[in-house]
């Protein structure tokens, strides 16, 4: 199995899906705090900064540079509980939270993952869509 950067729970899949059914596209950005907030694709804005750690349930995944390089050591694991309402995230509404839960790689996991090169497929979808910035 291929190791991931970021995955997602099936909760945190169906919430996805059910987002996706109200508002199109979206996107995920970790915010400052370490915490994903769930746009409406397009809405937030993307720096040189930041990063395509990858995607999940269809939707990518970017945080900023220095915060991957300080973490690519750990797989990501999205995730949604019970939260506040307050917030721009999407899910707020809903009085649900996106969270990232995090384990370390195995050394088998992160030989893989550095010999992974960055595949045509992902930059076409990265020009395709309008996304300028590295996907790692």
């Amino acid at each position: 199995m291929r190791a991931l950067r970021i995955l997602a729970t099936d909760e945190a899949v169906d919430l996805i899906i059910q987002l996706s059914m109200q508002y199109g596209l979206l996107m995920f950005h970790m915010n400052e705090l370490g915490e994903p907030e769930c746009t409406i694709d397009g809405r937030t804005k993307l720096s040189s900064r930041d990063t395509c750690i990858g995607e999940v349930a269809g939707c990518l995944f970017f945080m900023n540079k220095r915060k991957y390089e300080s973490s690519k050591h750990t797989q990501l694991i999205l995730d949604v509980e019970k939260g506040k309402e307050n917030g721009l995230s999407l899910e707020r509404a809903l009085g649900l939270r996106f969270l990232v839960r995090s384990r370390l790689f195995t050394a088998e996991e992160l030989e893989e993952l550095e010999g992974m090169d960055e595949g045509p497929e992902m930059r076409m979808f990265s020009y395709i869509f309008g996304y300028g910035l590295q996907w790692v």
